[in-house]
């Protein structure tokens, strides 16, 4: 699974050099004329087509011990793994706290832990489009003067910002785009990790918790 969702740098052009801001708030004084090689397109086979699709649940687990074991160490651990990458590269803002694991004994903990987790969803995605945006523009306020990012709350308004963005400053906030396409694939896996663990929580009856 890539995790880099955000790892790339924002570019701010200023007078003369571009000057090169990572979300790591690192800044680097480059020259234009430093290209890097293009690497060879891949196969249509290979091509990537979109954010990755979660993995499903074990169709064989059953009962409360078994799914919950399976939701925190598949979905919920690559959730939180998702999470502390963005929070590698989150320096001018609050890091974004992930979600705690499953902890459920009944069937009716199960459904409690699996409400929990459909509400984790709208908080972890308005948490990672509020922090993504809040970075950008703190580093672009800092040598700009003036934000470059407004708020978005869903992919699709992220992915439209990042055009926006596009347009108007070219390839000078390519990185900025990039983060913003990111950060929207980033929340959509997010969302089928915890959707798909939510479900497996819910679908255990009473009749599985008895045979445990």
């Amino acid at each position: 699974m890539n995790n880099s969702y955000i790892s790339r740098r924002t570019f701010v052009k200023l007078s003369g050099p571009v000057a090169v801001i990572g979300l790591s708030g690192c800044v680097d004084d480059t020259s234009q004329d430093d290209e890097e090689e293009d690497e060879p397109a891949e196969d249509d086979d290979d091509a990537d087509t979109g954010a990755p699709e979660a993995d499903p649940i074990d169709d064989s687990v059953n009962g409360v011990d078994e799914t919950v074991e399976e939701v925190n160490n598949g979905p919920l651990a690559d959730t939180n793994e998702n999470v502390e990458a963005i929070n590698a590269e989150l320096e001018n803002v609050d890091d974004i706290e992930g979600v705690d694991e499953v902890a459920a004994e009944t069937a009716d903990d199960a459904q409690d832990e699996a409400d929990r987790l459909a509400d984790e969803v709208d908080r972890l995605q308005d948490d990672i489009f509020a922090q993504v945006v809040a970075e950008i523009n703190a580093q672009s306020e800092e040598l700009l003067g003036q934000d470059i990012a407004a708020e978005v709350s869903t992919p699709d308004e992220a992915r439209e910002e990042a055009e926006e963005i596009d347009d108007e400053f070219g390839d000078a906030a390519e990185e900025a785009v990039d983060a913003l396409n990111d950060a929207a694939d980033n929340v959509e896996e997010n969302q089928a990790f915890l959707n798909g663990a939510a479900d497996a929580l819910a679908d255990i009856d009473e009749d599985e918790e008895d045979d445990q």
